[in-house]
């Protein structure tokens, strides 16, 4: 029998287009399905979303089978069954440990951050379980404009970092992030870097998009420019065609490298 291949995939944009037709190609199940069955496929939807929203978007699409594991909110881990997860709780109570205390400790300079939101821009502010502050841009531009504000303040807080997903943004502790969370299931799993392929289209994929995680790499055309830069830079596979239809590519790509399905 074939030792398990953990293929890790980001949701919005690296498999649901964001901004056209929101559906997943069904030739990405189908083709999932053979390496599921041919070669031991386990597979991660690694998002930023919650599991209600993820689930609402999954039962949407009427997709023919569920991830075998999620993470959410970019770290936090469960095992899925059906349509129920079940939680890696160790590691999502150290998670949730280290970042209240994180958090609570830097109140000043959430205070800070929302002063300056109100005063320099027209940003949407929510505070949610997981973060003080979620930021929505009002446009990619302004997105920008608080990346680089905010970029010049975590200098001086090197255990604070970010998520960002187009003009949408999250804090974090530095040591959780998707990148983290695939490298903790791993070590469940006992399943190498050599064995794992990870998809992503966003700047809060870069942590995972990383040879030292995953020695398979590729994004969707559709992927920010830093993201590209990133996966050429190590020798991954920058798709031609955007979302899952390029996550196909990266899949057939993937087969001619190191795997052959068998003749049926």
């Amino acid at each position: 029998m074939l030792p398990p291949f953990l293929f890790c995939t980001d949701f919005d944009g690296t498999l649901l287009p964001v901004d056209k037709e929101r559906k997943i190609a069904e030739e990405f199940y189908e083709l999932l399905l053979k390496k599921k069955i041919h070669h031991h496929f386990l597979w991660i939807i690694n998002t930023g979303r919650s599991w209600e929203s993820l689930l609402e978007e999954l039962n949407r699409l009427q997709i023919p089978f569920f991830p075998d594991w999620v993470v959410l909110y970019e770290k936090e881990i469960y095992k899925v069954k059906g349509s129920h997860i079940y939680p890696l709780e160790e590691w999502n109570d150290y998670c949730k440990r280290l970042q209240a205390a994180l958090f609570d400790s830097l109140n000043f300079f959430f205070e800070e951050l929302v002063q300056y939101l109100i005063k320099n821009t027209g940003a949407k502010l929510n505070s949610s379980s997981c973060s003080p502050i979620e930021i929505e841009a009002s446009s990619q531009a302004e997105a920008d404009q608080i990346s680089a504000y905010i970029d010049l303040k975590l200098q001086h807080y090197p255990s604070l970092t970010y998520h960002r997903n187009f003009v949408y943004f999250r804090f974090a502790h530095k040591n959780f992030h998707k990148g983290s969370a695939l490298k903790q299931i791993q070590a469940i799993l006992e399943i190498p870097p050599q064995n794992s392929m990870a998809c992503g289209d966003h700047f809060n994929d870069l942590p995972m998009l990383d040879l030292e995680i995953a020695s398979h790499l590729a994004c969707p055309a559709n992927a920010v420019e830093v993201v590209k830069e990133k996966v050429a830079a190590q020798g991954g596979y920058i798709a031609h065609k955007e979302a899952s239809l390029g996550i196909i590519e990266a899949l057939l790509k993937l087969e001619e490298e190191i795997f052959s399905f068998p003749k049926i």
